[in-house]
């Protein structure tokens, strides 16, 4: 009984927390959103300049705040266009609807294979969450940005984990808000050399970090200790990227 009561009263405080939190951000902090942040052209990130709003940026921005928070944060700097997602999936079509009218060369079974990738990744994502794996509500989305994306890039780019992404973004945003979000997300340095496993330029972002004083360490330590004491857990170093989710624990 004790046990009962004490889970009961840690879930109403968890419960009042995310009701006071999803307020605060709604009535005050999306509607003041400019003067929340630092200046900054519209290709970096957004920076935090309100000691508050950081604190609870830090704390977890809610659900029902979250894919707005996301649409502002990474914006729309590459002017992507619904014109533009849909001319992306109209190619998907034409690229899977050519695997079966026309003979295979080399360049078809690249993009069959990968097109391939994506689906069995897909079916894989987030596992307890049910939305993800084939005939779940959002298995079809997923799989469909997925493939937009890369077809979206000229070298038919995919690397296994963009779809851990897309689906992270596919559970707040619908299916062209979350292609507007990824296009603008992924256009940096850092997320495209881990994406693309490229040592050479992680080491010279992590290089450049350390002259402008930027310490990476320190900042997972004191911000992410449990994802911190993950990586240490298992010997990866700076050139290592988290591989792709099957599960949300």
């Amino acid at each position: 009984m004790k046990r009962q009561e004490k889970e009961r009263k840690e879930k109403e405080e968890r419960e009042n927390l995310y009701a006071d939190s999803t307020k605060v951000w709604q009535a005050y902090i999306l509607p003041n959103w400019n003067r929340a942040l630092n200046p900054r052209p519209h290709w970096v990130n957004c920076s935090i300049r309100d000691p508050a709003t950081r604190v609870l940026w830090w704390k977890g921005i809610p659900s029902a705040a979250r894919g707005i928070v996301w649409q502002k944060c990474f914006g729309n700097g590459l002017a992507v266009t619904e014109d533009t997602f849909t001319k992306a999936l109209e190619r998907v079509k034409q690229t899977e609807q050519a695997f079966q009218e026309s003979s295979p060369d080399d360049e078809t079974s690249n993009v069959e294979t990968l097109f391939q990738r994506i689906e069995l990744d897909s079916a894989t994502v987030f596992r307890d969450l049910k939305f993800f794996q084939p005939g779940g509500p959002l298995y079809d989305d997923l799989v469909m940005v997925t493939k937009a994306y890369a077809l979206y890039r000229s070298d038919f780019a995919y690397v296994t984990g963009t779809h851990a992404v897309v689906a992270t973004l596919l559970v707040n945003l619908d299916p062209f808000q979350t292609f507007v979000t990824l296009v603008n997300s992924l256009n940096r340095s850092l997320s495209m050399a881990f994406l693309n496993g490229d040592q050479m330029m992680v080491n010279t972002l992590w290089r450049n970090a350390d002259d402008r004083n930027i310490n990476i360490t320190s900042t997972l330590i004191r911000s992410l200790r449990s994802i911190w004491s993950l990586c240490t857990a298992i010997l990866w170093t700076q050139y290592d990227y988290i591989p792709p989710p099957t599960s949300t624990e």
